[in-house]
Order: C-alpha cells, then sequence, then structure tokens
C-alpha cells in the first residue's frame, strides 16, 4: 500500500469522533475496512479490536488506541448553558472560544469566553473547566434538553488541513496516526501479525489491559503520539518535528526493552529511516500495559512528534509519519 493510503485512512479518521468509551465510530470504521477485505477480528465488551493475520501472527504484536481526549455534559443550566467535565488530559487555559460538537447529532457549540472589555479587574485569575460554559445557542433549560442530554461526549470541531512545509493540522492525531498506520498494513495482507486497536488509552490504558492477556506476541511495539519541544519558551527537551519518528528509552509507565530497541535501530540505520529518541520521560501510553501484564515480553513504543497535542490543532510532519510507516513495514518483514 503507498503511503499516500496512509494519509488519506488518517483524514477518515479523525473526521470521527470518539472520546474514551465513545470509541464506536472508529471501532465502526475500522471493522468497515476489514470486513470490506475479507480480514477476521475479534472485538470485545470494551470495543477493543483483535486481528490475526498471517501464519506466524505471534511474532509480533503492534497497538495503537482509538480514543482521544474529549469531555462531557455534567449539567444543563437554567439558562441553557452546558457546563462540562474533561474526559482524559486537557489544559483548561486552551478551551475558550473554540468550537465543539455535541453527541452523535453532533450539536454545535462554543466553549465561551467573556470579552476583555467585560472582564472586571478581578478576574485575571484562571479559570478552570468546573466554571466554563459551552453555549449551544440555546435559550432555556428546556430548550437545550430538546437537543443535548447529561453524560453526552463532546469534541473540538476541528478540521483535516494540510499546511506549510509538509505539516497536518488535525484533532485526535493522538493517537489516530497509530490506527492509520496499523489499519494500512492490515489491508495490505502481505504481512504475518496481531494488530490491537484499544479503547480508553487516554483514561488509564484500560483496553490494553484487557487485550493483552487474550494475546501471545513475542514482541510488542505501541504507536502513539508524543509530545514535542522544538517551539520557543520549551527548555524540556523531547522531540522534534521532522526528525523521524520517536523511539522510547523510558516514560512514566515503562521502560522499553534495551535489546528490542537495539534491533529496531540497526533496521533504521540499515535502511535509512530518520528516527529520534523520546528524551521525556513524562506521561505514559499502552506499552506500560502490554510490558507488565503480558509477563515482560520485548516491548516499546513508536510516537510521532506532535506540537499542540490534546488540543484541536495538534499538528504533526508527514515526514516523519512516513518514517514511522517504513519503519513498522521493516519490522514485520525482517524481524
Amino acid at each position: 500500500m503507498k503511503f499516500e493510503n496512509v494519509l488519506e485512512l488518517l483524514e477518515q479518521l479523525t473526521a470521527l469522533n470518539g472520546t474514551s468509551g465513545y470509541e464506536d465510530e472508529v471501532i465502526g470504521f475500522i471493522i468497515g475496512k476489514l470486513q470490506e477485505h475479507g480480514i477476521s477480528y475479534h472485538k470485545d465488551r470494551l470495543g477493543n479490536i483483535i486481528v490475526q493475520t498471517g501464519e506466524n501472527p505471534n511474532r509480533i504484536a503492534l497497538f495503537a488506541h482509538m480514543d482521544e481526549v474529549g469531555f462531557g455534559v455534567r449539567e444543563i443550566r437554567e439558562d441553557g448553558m452546558i457546563q462540562f467535565a474533561a474526559i482524559g488530559g486537557v489544559t483548561d487555559q486552551i478551551l475558550f472560544s473554540t468550537p465543539v460538537v455535541i453527541g452523535k447529532n453532533r450539536v454545535p457549540g462554543i466553549i465561551g469566553n467573556i470579552p476583555k472589555h467585560l472582564q472586571e479587574k478581578s478576574s485575571d485569575k484562571q479559570i478552570k473547566i468546573p466554571d466554563m460554559m459551552i453555549d449551544i445557542g440555546a435559550t432555556s433549560k428546556k430548550d437545550a434538553q430538546s437537543s443535548v442530554k447529561i453524560g453526552d461526549p463532546i469534541y473540538w470541531h476541528s478540521e483535516f488541513v494540510s499546511f506549510g512545509d509538509g505539516l497536518i493540522k488535525a484533532k485526535a492525531l493522538d493517537d489516530r496516526v497509530g490506527v492509520a498506520v496499523i489499519l494500512a498494513l492490515l489491508l495490505e495482507q502481505a504481512y504475518s501479525f496481531t494488530a490491537v486497536f484499544t479503547t480508553r488509552e487516554e483514561i488509564g490504558i484500560m483496553g490494553a489491559k484487557m487485550t493483552t492477556p487474550l494475546i501471545s506476541p513475542q514482541k510488542a511495539v505501541v504507536l502513539e503520539v508524543t509530545t514535542c519541544a522544538d517551539m520557543p519558551g520549551i527548555s524540556e527537551p523531547t522531540t522534534r518535528l521532522g526528525q523521524g519518528v520517536a523511539l522510547s528509552v523510558l516514560d512514566g509507565a515503562s521502560v522499553a526493552d534495551k535489546s528490542w530497541n537495539e534491533t529496531i535501530i540497526a533496521l533504521a540505520n540499515e535502511e535509512k529511516i530518520p528516527y529520534q529518541k523520546k528524551l521525556t520521560t513524562k506521561g505514559g501510553n499502552d506499552a506500560g500495559a502490554v510490558s507488565y501484564i503480558s509477563g515482560g515480553i520485548p516491548t516499546t513504543a513508536l510516537s510521532l512528534p506532535g506540537r499542540y497535542i490534546h488540543s484541536p490543532v495538534s499538528v504533526i510532519s508527514k515526514a516523519d509519519l512516513e518514517s514511522m510507516y517504513r519503519l513498522c513495514e521493516l519490522l514485520l518483514k525482517k524481524v
């Protein structure tokens, strides 16, 4: 499959909504593609999808999570404004004036912002999510309840855009990037491996905890998106856009297997695939669950540098995405 097909899948996947626990649109898309190509799969009660393909699928497993950070409706006020709670890690300060959609019907709304002209001098303090409101244009609680109910998921309304020197802007790049790469590899039907699409990663790597006991891979790679530190004012090094896929050494949830990393580095050097090492130890991903629950199989994470992750305008490099895709192809061919 050409790399252009990965980009096409990614654009389609980021257009879907699926915060933790509400991944149905993404699950349906993946299953539809698998059925279209006659590929067998298993889906469990949490919505995790496992695909074992080829003669020896247990030699390597690739993991990616389907969910994205988002919000949920927690209260509908008498004036029709919506109060909400975060699902996953979100920074309060980025939210004002961002457009959102609510529920299956994608009811449009705006996270309200009081204009500077109307603010009191004492209002310079930072406002937190519990005090924010979403404006859906309703005139009363009854009016709002005709289209929104408590518990409805809320998503950023943000389009996939190619811009600059080979960059992509979209919501949910974390981790529709990994989903797109693994799905593209499956649809080629040329490799033997286990593919695992997990749910609820953003709220405690729950999907990986549930799926790992169901498979017996010899090695595992988690595909992710990670923080990027190539902007002014960031002193802590992490990754840089355009310098290739990032190989994890350790983070807050796991320590990558040293010999497995050395194998991956040797293959990347042999084929001149650009890569970098992820330098920060903050955060965590499905690798923490996989390496622990599997009993310690060699596990690592390949991540794309992402500017502004967990926001409506995350940014990645097409060249970095291609390096992730090519390196995964290489691993499936040669490991």
